[in-house]
Order: structure tokens, then C-alpha cells, then sequence
């Protein structure tokens, strides 16, 4: 039952877990500003994940996904699906194989590299870097082009978001 999943996991459960993946993650600790903003989006995004219910399939936007398969609590808990994951060719993950490369694991960067021609005139890493590391830009810009609050999977995304990449290419800058 995709409804009652929240239920089997309180939601101060999941803001405690959050937090100290936070204060983890970003070094920050309890009282920072740092750690305020984002508990406060996290909080904004879990209110609009529990207001709203879940797509039926028949909805525009969502008729041609099967989330049929989707385990909400499981989810919910943080259980990942464990190690092995992806094999990519060694071409790609070289340094000849692309300019840039970062890839990750269970939301953990496993590697990044970056043509020296680009390090230093772009911003590429991973997005828990980012939003310490250039924080001004990641406020600015995450979930401004795809809302928290239009359904909800993306409020429980946003609220619970783990992993991810930032590419930030300034005006004037071509890659």
C-alpha cells in the first residue's frame, strides 16, 4: 500500500536519519545556518510529499509509467540494493575517455575526473560538494526546473535526495 508506506516509517524517524546524513555530508553541525537551510527545504519538500497522493496512471504525466513495482517503504527506509552495480567500460572511465567523469554509488562519489584544460574554469562535482562548496549556486538553482511541489515523488526526492551531479558552466566558459 503506496499511501500508508509513510506510516511505517515516522517522519521524524526519516528527519533524524536526514540530519546526521547532513551534518555528515557537509560537515556542518546542529545550529549552523548551513544546516538550517536545508533542514528547512527538506522540511517544505516532506510536507508536500505527505499532502499529496500518490499518481494513479492515469494522469498525463505519468499514463505511459508502471510504478506498480515501486516500494514506498522500502524507499523510505534507506535500504539500498547493494554492491556490484554498473560495469562501465574502461574506455569511459579513463582519462581519454571524456572530459569529464563522475560516478557514483549508493550516493557516494566513487570517482571524478576532469581534463586540467577544464579543472578550475567550471564547477563539476558532486551535488552534497556542491551545495557546501558553492552553495549560492545550488540554492539558486536545485528543483527549480522540475518543483517539489508538483508531485509526489518528486516532494519525497527532494526531501530525501542522496547523490547526484552539478555541472556549472559560467557565461562565457565553452566546453
Amino acid at each position: 500500500d503506496l499511501e500508508g508506506a509513510t506510516g511505517q516509517l515516522g517522519r521524524t524517524d526519516v528527519q533524524d536519519e536526514y540530519l546526521g546524513r547532513l551534518q555528515s555530508l557537509f560537515g556542518v553541525t546542529t545550529g549552523s545556518t548551513q544546516l538550517s537551510t536545508l533542514a528547512n527545504r527538506f522540511e517544505d519538500a516532506w510536507r508536500t510529499f505527505e499532502a499529496m497522493s500518490m499518481p494513479t496512471g492515469l494522469e498525463e504525466e505519468w499514463r505511459r509509467t508502471d510504478i506498480g513495482g515501486f516500494d514506498l517503504g522500502r524507499a523510505l527506509s534507506g535500504e539500498r540494493a547493494g554492491r556490484g552495480g554498473l560495469r562501465l567500460p574502461a574506455e569511459l572511465t579513463g582519462p581519454g575517455g571524456a572530459d569529464g567523469l563522475l560516478l557514483q554509488q549508493d550516493g557516494v562519489t566513487t570517482q571524478r575526473y576532469l581534463t586540467p584544460a577544464l579543472e578550475g574554469r567550471i564547477a563539476f562535482t558532486d551535488l552534497h560538494s556542491a551545495a557546501r562548496d558553492y552553495a549560492g549556486l545550488v540554492r539558486e538553482r536545485l528543483h527549480s526546473l522540475v518543483l517539489p511541489t508538483d508531485w509526489k515523488l518528486q516532494g519525497l526526492q527532494a526531501a530525501l535526495w542522496s547523490g547526484g551531479c552539478f555541472l556549472y558552466v559560467p557565461k562565457g566558459v565553452e566546453i
